[in-house]
């Protein structure tokens, strides 16, 4: 078996077609099937093709509202503030696509950094330090001991701020905390294949699930004399 091409897919299918002469409708078909995977592998006989794609900013960032949230009314797409936003033609009201924040917390464990393997996606199989969305009205630091006790089963205490991370074109906004380990058993959930912990000499750089992880873990390596 060997591999005939690694696709990368940008606003439009035209780059990959012009580089892979192979592509074709049926690929593209396979492919609309895999949109909420981060990759899929598809198999032509005896070849196969790897797929990775970046998701185009317009898609990434698009709002995902249909209904006005005050009114229920169809929303219709209009010009505000320079960019086009669903709208409700009745009411006035405009669904903004606001950013999402999440929490993390960075702890150790007998010597070693705590990680999940994630059994979902975004980011499936990849590894993460604990963290997730922040509820409406929860403190920041708060929902970071939450899903650390959610996700690896510890109970851990917050003692300092490491970042607020974002990246141009993602929605999601991590804020990312250093603590310490006061309770609990190590052990994960639904969302995780396993839990491990790491020396910090061997923490999987090149498998991490999100850029801002891998941020994070570099802020805190770096301040503990770990750089990879």
């Amino acid at each position: 078996m060997s591999v005939i091409g690694e696709l990368c897919f940008l606003p439009s299918w035209e780059p990959a077609r012009a580089r892979f002469p192979f592509f074709c409708p049926n690929l593209v078909r396979a492919f609309s099937l895999t949109r909420n995977a981060s990759r899929c592998i598809l198999w032509f006989g005896s070849y196969v093709v790897k797929i990775e794609w970046l998701i185009s900013l317009s898609n990434r960032l698009k709002s995902e509202a249909r209904f006005c949230e005050r009114c229920g009314v169809a929303l219709v797409a209009r010009a505000v503030e320079g960019k086009d936003r669903p709208c409700c033609p009745a009411c006035g009201f405009v669904a903004y696509l606001d950013p999402k924040v999440a929490a993390g917390v960075i702890v150790t464990l007998d010597g070693g950094v705590v990680l999940l393997k994630r059994n979902i996606e975004p980011g499936f199989g990849k590894w993460v330090f604990p963290g997730g969305y922040v509820d409406a009205g929860e403190p920041t630091e708060v929902a970071a001991v939450r899903e650390a006790r959610e996700e690896v089963g510890l109970e851990v205490e917050v003692e300092d701020l490491l970042g607020v991370l974002s990246i141009e074109a993602e929605r999601v906004v991590l804020i990312a905390y250093a603590g310490r380990v006061i309770g609990g058993t190590l052990a994960g959930n639904f969302e995780s294949q396993a839990v491990a912990t790491f020396a910090p000499e061997d923490i999987p750089w090149d498998d991490l699930a999100f850029h801002t992880t891998k941020a994070a873990l570099k802020i805190w390596a770096c301040r503990h004399g770990a750089m990879p």
